[in-house]
Parts: structure tokens; sequence; C-alpha cells
């Protein structure tokens, strides 16, 4: 049982950390994908002239 607790003790540091990262990750993401289909509406109107 000592085991279990100090595995959920230890985390607890790492894991504050942890949103940051993965919240910069998701800005990236979305950057790109926003990024990409603003290009592709600039190709689809400058095809459709």
């Amino acid at each position: 049982m000592k085991h279990i607790r100090r595995i959920s003790v230890t985390p607890a540091p790492a894991f504050e950390v942890q949103p940051n990262l993965f919240l910069r990750l998701l800005e990236l993401l979305l950057q790109r994908v926003v990024v990409a289909q603003l290009q592709e509406k600039k190709e689809q109107k400058a095809a459709a002239e």
C-alpha cells in the first residue's frame, strides 16, 4: 500500500507542468489547421476566378 501512495504523490508537480505543454501543443495544432483552411480557401477562390 505504501508503494501505491508514493506513486500517487510524486506525479503531482509533473502534472502541474504538463497541462501547459499540452495546451501549447493544442494551440500549435489549431494554428496549423486554421492556416491550412485559409490556404485552401485562397486556392479555391483562385481556381474559381
